[in-house]
This record gives structure tokens, sequence and C-alpha cells, in this order.
């Protein structure tokens, strides 16, 4: 009989509540796993969950801020990093480590995982009992360790479970998977955590380990075209497999073969054990890839029914509200910008959109009230300060506007921003110059 792991929190789980709930989820970056076991057994299982976090995690983050995955981590570790030693054993070096990653991408949540083995019998035997994966979430706002999860991941193999032999549960990495992300939703937005597990309770790999390790060998290549092909090759094992669909997917719109990669989001969506609670992510997709093709109609019907499954998905509110704008359709278009503000009020690009729109009607005060609070976001952009310049001049606030552009040159004193404020700046001058004569 095959088993099942048991997952469950640590023994001291430690929840930060300081900035959590609806709307405390910032950007979070996933970190490449810590420490390499030594096994090729392991070292393709350690392969196989890397993939699999690093493409779920994308759909746990705020749809506007999508997760990033640090590839060249070794660059900033410095020799640190010793063999499978947890993030948070490396001490201040390693909390150094983070605030680093953390001003390089802008991101407040970090998430970290230890891979260790644990031996079944204490003499060393070299059986295993099972692997233990340790995940870590760093907030850098509070320089506190956010979650730490703990969880058993057991080997299944009716010959013995040596280290010549070891064949993972797939239905341990399902486990796996839940759990982190029911955490994680817990953690992030603790009033829908109950509403979320529901969703998840479909959620399955269903396929087996070979299949999976053939599939992060193929995302795992070099080039577009040779994870394409690699890809292709599944299909006829895994035809209906959501995962697949879903590689598939991504590399034709990368190629920019948006007929195909359709096809393959649409297999994704139609899969029998695909993820209810990511089927908004697939259909902002599906509209994305009509619109490229021209396809405006077909786009706007794919986003809409999008946010019908998810009316907190950020980017797919945005791509409606440009598909309104673009239409000339701006209440429709205002509208979806005001959804955003409700699930992300600290994306300063909502506050841009409105202040262009009402910048297009004429409602000048209103326009600069939107670049105002985007300044607050985000002080330093050079381009804001050049648009809260011309929103005043539009209004004859000429000393406020001179003061704007000259923080923008300032800012970028070589860039196109500073440049196009010096132009402007210049060009007053001359105006105040012809009309003293």
């Amino acid at each position: 009989m095959m088993m099942t792991a048991t997952t469950e929190l640590s023994s001291t789980p430690l929840f930060c509540t300081q900035g959590a709930g609806p709307h405390a989820m910032q950007r979070l970056v996933f970190l490449p796993w810590s420490g390499t076991p030594s096994h090729p057994h392991l070292q393709g299982l350690q392969r196989v969950c890397i993939s699999l976090l690093s493409t779920y995690s994308q759909l746990w983050s705020d749809a506007g801020r999508p997760t990033y995955t640090v590839k060249n981590l070794s660059k900033l570790l410095e020799g640190r990093w010793e063999q499978a030693l947890s993030i948070k054993q490396l001490e201040d070096a390693g909390e150094e480590i983070l605030h680093q990653l953390a001003r390089l991408h802008k991101a407040r949540y970090l998430l970290s995982a230890h891979l260790s083995t644990l031996p079944q019998q204490p003499e060393g035997d070299d059986t295993l009992a099972c692997l233990q994966v340790e995940w870590l979430l760093y907030d850098a706002h509070t320089e506190q360790w956010a979650l730490q999860y703990k969880t058993p991941l057991p080997y299944f193999e009716p010959a013995g479970n040596t280290l010549d032999t070891l064949a993972p549960t797939v239905w341990s990495l399902e486990d796996l998977m839940r759990g982190i992300s029911l955490n994680l939703l817990a953690f992030f937005n603790p009033p829908d955590a109950v509403q979320r597990l529901s969703d998840l309770t479909p959620f399955k790999l269903n396929a087996p380990y070979a299949l999976l390790r053939r599939w992060v060998e193929a995302e795992a290549q070099s080039t577009t075209p040779l994870r394409l092909e690699a890809l292709k090759a599944l299909l006829p094992m895994a035809p209906h497999h959501h995962l697949v669909h879903w590689s598939l997917a991504k590399q034709y719109k990368l190629n920019r073969q948006y007929t195909q990669a359709k096809e393959h989001l649409i297999s994704a969506l139609a899969s029998p054990h695909f993820p209810q609670r990511f089927k908004a992510q697939l259909l902002n997709e599906l509209g994305s890839c009509s619109a490229l093709m021209g396809e405006q109609e077909q786009a706007l019907d794919a986003w809409l029914h999008a946010v019908e499954e998810d009316p907190t998905h950020v980017l797919t509110h945005m791509n409606i509200a440009h598909a309104y704008e673009e239409l000339g359709q701006e209440e429709q278009s205002e509208q979806h910008l005001r959804k955003v503000l409700q699930v992300s009020p600290a994306d300063g690009r909502v506050y841009y959109s409105l202040a262009r729109i009402y910048s297009c009607q004429g409602r000048w005060p209103e326009a600069l009230a939107q670049y105002q609070l985007q300044l607050l976001l985000d002080p330093t952009d050079p381009w804001c300060h050049n648009n809260i310049a011309t929103t005043c001049l539009q209004q004859n606030r000429l000393p406020q506007a001179k003061h704007h552009l000259q923080r923008a040159c300032a800012l970028d004193p070589e860039g196109e921003a500073g440049q196009y404020a010096q132009l402007v700046l210049s060009g007053l001058l001359l105006d105040e110059e012809a009309g003293a004569a």
C-alpha cells in the first residue's frame, strides 16, 4: 500500500501578522534551493520540487506584481553558502543577503527552501524514512521569519527504500504543494483562507514521477526552441496534463506563435485535474494571446471571463481597463481601475492610468491628484514629476510645474526624462524672457 505524507506546521510556527491582511501581499521572490544533495536521485527530486514551487508560487502572488525567481543568487553569496545549509543558519550573513535581494528586486517577501534527509534508524542505516522539506518565508519589512513550514516527503518502493532505489510518492508532492499553498494563503489573506481552501481541494498533479522529471528537464533547456521541442516530445506521454500544456503555451507565446499558444491554453483549461484556483491566470493569458493577434473582441471576452473567476486578479482588470480605453469607453475603463485599487492600492500603474484618462478628458485637477498619489508611492520617478509638471502647466500653475521639472532633471540628469524636463524648462525660460521684453 502506498504511503502519503502528513503535512504539518513546524512545532514552533511563527505567523508575523504585522501588515498581513487582504491587501498585504507585495512582491514575492522565490529563492533557489539552499544546498544541493549529493545523491543523483535526490538532486532529481530537488529539481522537480523547485520547478513546481516556482511555477505555482507565480499564482500565489498578487497578479499585478508577479513572483520573481532569482537565478544569479550565487553571485550574491560570495562563497558563504555551505553544502546543505539552510539560509536561516547563515545568521547575520544570510540576513544581509536577504536584504540585498529585497532591495534589488523591490520585494517584501522572500521564500526559501531547504532539503534534508532523516535517517530511519539512529545507528546510521542507509535506508531513509523520509526527506524533510523546510520552507522559510522572510519578511524584509519587519525583519522577521514570517512563516516556518516543515513537511516530511516519504519515499515508497516495494523493493525497499534504499538509496539506489529511491522513488518518491507523487501523492506526497501533491500534499506538499497543497500544504504550502494553504499556509501562504492563510498568511497573506486570512479572511479568504477558508474559501481558498475549498478552491484548492481539487488540486492534483496526476502525473507519474518519471513524467515530472522529464518535464523539469525540458523546462531547463537553455533556449526557447530547445525547450519547445523537448516539451512537444512529452505531449504523447501526457496528452491531457495541464502542466505540459501550460508550459507549451508559454513557449509558443515566447516564440510569437499565438495560435498554438491559445490551443494549449484551452487544452490546459480542459484538463480534468486542472486546479480551478488558477483558471483566471490562464484565461488572462488566453486574452493576451488574442490581443496580440489583433482579436480584440475575443481578448476582452477572455478577460471578462477571467475576472468572473477571480474578481481580485489585478493584471486582468488592468488589461480590461486598457482595452476599454482603446475603445473610447473611459467610464468602463475607470470602473476596472477602481476595482484594482480595492485589491492593490499600492499599485502605481493604476494612478497613472486614471490620470491619463482624466487628462484626455481635460479633467486636470483630478489628473493631478492621481499623479500625486503615484508620486507618494515612488518619489524618485522622474516621469511622474514630468507628468505633474505638464498637468500644472495646463492649469497655469507655473511655479509648481518648474519645481517638478527641476526634480526630474535632478533625478535623471542624463536620461530621457531629465532631457525632456530640461527642454521644457528651457522653453519656459524663453517664454518668460519674451514676455519681459
